[in-house]
């Protein structure tokens, strides 16, 4: 029977190589370059109202739930790098997935907020519940 050890140390240097590859690969991209922040107004003075909302509600329903899931990278992140040596090729998997995922976040939450396509009281009510 392989052991969970056994396993990472056997697939250390196909992550590696992946790693690598998609280093080679990867475009970097701006959350600030592709946020539409011409669009946004003070929530304060113009609260936020379901007219407000260009996206279809299934979409804005989506995008919420994926935010709401890159919101909990912390989480994500501290339990699976427990599970490997910290100068491990999965290490820096799990470091460098937490980084890109928490780009997207920034870029969803911007682009929601910005565009008034959620309610931003709920958003964060959601963001903290338990």
């Amino acid at each position: 029977m392989t052991t969970s050890t056994e396993l990472l140390a056997a697939v250390e240097p196909d992550i590696a190589a992946l790693m690598q590859a998609h280093n080679e690969r990867r475009e970097n991209w701006y959350a600030h370059e592709i946020v539409p922040w011409e669009m946004g107004r003070n929530y304060r003075d113009e609260p936020w109202e379901e007219s407000d909302a260009t996206l279809r509600p299934e979409v804005r329903t989506a995008l919420q739930l994926n935010l709401l899931t890159e919101d909990n990278l912390p989480y994500y992140h501290a339990r699976i790098s427990a599970a490997f040596s910290e100068q491990s090729s999965l290490a820096e998997w799990s470091r460098q997935w937490t980084a890109e995922e928490a780009q997207h976040s920034i870029a969803s939450r911007s682009y929601l907020l910005t565009s008034r396509n959620c309610d931003p009281r709920v958003l964060e009510d959601d963001r903290v519940s338990r």
